[in-house]
């Protein structure tokens, strides 16, 4: 084997190892805090309630057609950008 082989193989094998590493270190390590900390915002979340005092967002047509004078069964539509 010439030096050349050596080098290209030695690079190979170090590239897979590095590979094998960082795949480890996320799986074990990263991914799982990453997981654990959305779980706990969503429990929190559930637990506290997430904005209560926010109003609906149809709202605003609900009470268009509450103070709308219409007579008998007419139903209006609004439609809004």
């Amino acid at each position: 084997m010439n030096k050349n082989t050596k080098n290209t193989i030695i690079t190979i094998v170090l590239v897979v190892l590095i590979g094998i590493i960082l795949y480890k270190v996320l799986f074990a390590f990263i991914l799982p805090i990453i997981l654990f900390v959305v779980l706990m915002s969503i429990l929190k979340g559930l637990i506290k309630g997430f904005d209560e005092d926010q109003e609906p967002a149809n709202s605003e047509l609900l009470d268009n057609n509450l103070n709308a004078n219409s007579g008998g069964n007419v139903v209006t539509i609004n439609l809004e950008d």
